[in-house]
């Protein structure tokens, strides 16, 4: 039997956004100390209107959306413009977001000591969101939601959107995530096991970020930007890594949309150490995604989104925007992305109601 929601914060002022609180729940979902979910709300002080729940990427977690720390480590001050969950509340929605299991898992342990995840695949995830949108709704008086997705929370709102969206779901956002092409994966994805069978055999059960606590050269550089490059070809550690960033499709900082350092390194600083394999591994699943009946608006970045997804088979009535010259973290977290992701979401939500 699961335990019910507990707030752990309540009407807590956001760091740099005077005009927006956020409410704190947490929730126990099975024995394991580290099964345990998170939601958070973001709304201006007198109250928010209609409600859409962002469901974070791969490593990422609501904490990150809200406020850009990690388990109350602050990296930076969160601008609303760049934002979605902030620039949404500050438009008059409520806005949640979700801590993933994930987002409980620390640093310290390692391999086997990670079993406790073997389990932690799409029908985990799924039931997840469901005790989450069932609060929101009776949270918010709403029989049915907004549901937007970043990067892996994309296909999260389509598989959950699969399963009920003729109850939950008003209409669906996808901000540079979805269904991957067959034999796809991203760059920065290197699998150690290539089946559930291997992965209990070896006894590696996650895949560890590339950022957060497993790698602090982002938070070092985000502290030391102009430090020498570990590579010689480059003149800082900065330049080192925002081309990292640009060969993997995650940023783009020598042309539109300009990312800038101070965007993205704390982003990277604050991920999550581990991402469970068995949802990468549970690739025979089968959603019906032509069958979700609701408005959906779909943003492809164009260095990573259309490289990575497969947009042919998203709802019939997908409006998909291609975001040229984006990199991955640049839909998130970009010099220009209130003007080309945000606004166009804020507007795209207005004409729904």
């Amino acid at each position: 039997m699961y335990e019910e929601w507990k707030i752990v914060k309540r009407e807590a002022p956001i760091l740099g956004n005077d005009q927006l609180i956020e409410n704190i729940w947490k929730m126990k979902r099975e024995d394991s100390p580290y099964d345990i979910i998170s939601l958070h709300k973001v709304n201006l002080i007198g109250g928010g209107n209609d409600a859409v729940l962002i469901l974070p990427g791969t490593w990422s977690s609501g904490e990150q959306l809200v406020t850009i720390s990690w388990n109350g480590v602050h990296y930076t001050i969160p601008d609303y413009r760049k934002s979605i969950v902030l620039y949404l509340a500050r438009n008059g929605f409520n806005v949640y977001t979700i801590d993933y299991r994930t987002h409980y898992v620390p640093p310290f342990l390692k391999d086997r000591q990670l079993s406790f995840t073997a389990n932690w695949g799409w029908s985990t995830w799924i039931s997840d969101i469901k005790e989450v949108v069932s609060f929101i709704k009776r949270d918010s008086g709403q029989e049915r939601i907004y549901l937007a997705g970043e990067s892996f929370g994309g296909i999260a709102a389509l598989n959950y959107s699969s399963l009920y969206w003729k109850n939950d779901i008003k209409g669906l956002i996808l901000l540079d995530g979805g269904p991957t092409k067959h034999g796809i994966r991203p760059k920065f994805y290197t699998p150690e096991v290539n089946s559930i069978e291997e992965m209990e055999a070896k006894g590696i059960y996650v895949i560890p970020s590339r950022g957060g606590p497993n790698n602090p050269i982002w938070s070092y550089a985000l502290a030391n930007p102009d430090m020498p490059s570990p590579d010689p070809k480059y003149k800082s550690i900065s330049d080192f890594l925002m081309d990292s960033l640009y060969v993997t499709g995650s940023a783009n900082p020598y042309d539109y949309p300009y990312s800038k350092k101070e965007d993205m390194f704390p982003i990277l600083a604050s991920f999550d150490p581990y991402w469970p394999y068995r949802l990468s591994l549970e690739r025979d699943l089968k959603f019906d995604y032509e069958g979700i009946l609701v408005p959906t608006i779909a943003f492809v970045s164009e260095r990573f989104g259309i490289q990575i997804f497969d947009s042919k088979i998203l709802p019939s009535n997908s409006e998909i925007i291609l975001l040229k010259g984006y990199g991955h973290l640049d839909v998130y977290t970009g010099e220009n992305s209130e003007k080309d992701v945000n606004s166009v979401v804020l507007k795209w939500l207005s004409q729904q109601r």
